[in-house]
């Protein structure tokens, strides 16, 4: 069978698949961080599996100030006797790490905890730089600090010992660590030579391991889970930025992109979601989460309110809670995703060639009308002004005719399976600007 005669099978609603993957697009709900008294803009970095959350926000003055968010109330967590201070990392004892200012100008890391700010130092004692990224359960922190020359190293931190991690490079590059893991894995990136770029690294059992490119220049591990599955960016080939994941023992794998635009992925939990950013084609960014293989647009997976856009997630938790930076009437503000209960879910009957197949979605509004899309050239990127979101397809076409949900939020397409294995279908149901994961499906 030809693509053409394929394709208007599938217009006509006369075709299923035999599904073979289903990646969970979770629906979300929104929550506004709010403002510390005095700011004007927030940004969200890190939270925890109780749903605390770090971050920091700049006041009238354009001054740092680190918080606290918890059930809605915000906590200023001052600074080391300085003007300036950023929250990056949280841990579920209530531990927050960033870097705060001394009396003396210099930026130290801090483990702030019951309103007790703690001064980390630095490797090279009170005078110099260093700057908090995360910290674990046990209180294992990492981050970047002067050196013994004076240039910036990523450190690792044992709750008593600084150890200097160096470089990839000569002893005149720099570095600096962005995750680190309870089994003391550290992950960031490292200048391969002076002045050169920079590679993503791993570091583990007191050796810096260099994960390399796409097949660009540059790269940089951003975020680590306990399975050791590492996260980031790195450049491909034509020198555009692709968030990547990095197995254990595996090899650097691009999640794509929104349109074949730079994209980057921050943290992942140990369920293997993972969240971050991408450029979409009008060249905005927009935050994104990649799960089951797909990278979704966030702002088409919650209802966000009018004049709201999910600018970059931050951090995700155990239970899939992400946090991050919005843009709102031209500033940036801190927000927090929920997953719902009942997500906004396709799926697709399993059959054979010549049967009959269902095509459901559930999860829906009810009561509404409801659009299925297809694709015949896999995961991708579209803007549809018209139903107010963008597809997550490549090349999609309308799949049959818009129907509607019942009372239970539920829509069933009765369909027919030709008989012509070995084409692949990527599926996604759209409604009211949101979309439902995408469901791929491999006639048989």
């Amino acid at each position: 069978m030809n693509r053409l005669h394929l394709l208007h099978m599938i217009v006509a609603g006369a075709l299923a698949v035999c599904t073979t993957t289903s990646g969970l697009a979770q629906q979300y709900d929104f929550v506004d961080l709010g403002l510390l008294p005095g700011s004007v803009e927030a940004h969200g970095e890190g939270i925890n599996d109780l749903g605390q959350i770090c971050g920091f926000s700049y006041d009238e003055n354009g001054l740092l100030h680190a918080y606290l968010w918890e059930n809605g109330n915000l906590t200023d967590l001052g600074t080391l006797g300085g003007l300036e201070a950023r929250a990056y990392g949280i841990n579920n004892l209530g531990q927050i790490t960033g870097y705060a200012d001394t009396p003396q100008s210099y930026r130290h890391a801090f483990v702030w905890q019951n309103g007790v700010m703690t001064d980390l130092g630095s490797m090279q004692g009170e005078y110099a730089h260093s700057f908090g990224r995360r910290i674990t359960d046990t209180g294992l922190s990492c981050g970047t600090g002067e050196g013994s020359l004076g240039l910036f190293h990523a450190y690792f931190h044992d709750g008593t010992d600084w150890f200097d991690l160096g470089t990839l490079g000569d002893r005149h590059s720099t570095s600096w660590a962005r995750d680190v893991s309870e089994a003391g894995r550290v992950v960031g990136a490292s200048q391969i030579h002076i002045s050169g770029p920079a590679h993503a690294f791993l570091w583990e059992a007191d050796t810096l391991i260099d994960l390399g490119t796409l097949g660009g220049s540059t790269s940089q591990a951003n975020g680590i889970n306990e399975a050791g599955t590492i996260v980031g960016f790195a450049y491909n080939e034509d020198e555009q930025a692709r968030g990547f994941i990095f197995e254990s023992a595996s090899v650097m794998t691009s999640v794509g992109a929104f349109g074949n635009r730079d994209s980057s992925l921050r943290e992942i939990n140990d369920a293997g979601v993972a969240v971050g950013y991408s450029m979409t084609p009008q060249r905005d960014r927009h935050a994104a989460v990649y799960s089951d293989g797909v990278l979704y647009d966030l702002n088409y997976l919650a209802e966000i309110p009018d004049g709201w856009m999910l600018y970059g997630a931050r951090d995700i938790n155990e239970d899939g809670w992400i946090v991050g930076a919005a843009k709102y009437d031209g500033l940036f503000r801190a927000y927090l995703l929920i997953p719902t209960d009942d997500p906004f879910t396709l799926t697709v009957d399993p059959l054979i060639g010549g049967t009959r197949a269902q095509v459901t979605v559930s999860g829906a509004r009810p009561n509404s009308r409801i659009t299925l899309a297809y694709s015949l050239d896999g995961i991708g990127y579209v803007n549809v002004p018209k139903l107010n979101t963008a597809v997550h397809l490549e090349n999609p076409e309308k799949a049959g005719r818009m129907t509607e949900t019942d009372a239970a939020g539920t829509a069933v397409w009765d369909v027919k399976v030709p008989d012509h294995p070995g084409h692949t279908v990527w599926f996604q149901a759209i409604q009211d600007g949101l979309v439902s994961n995408v469901a791929k499906g491999e006639i048989e």
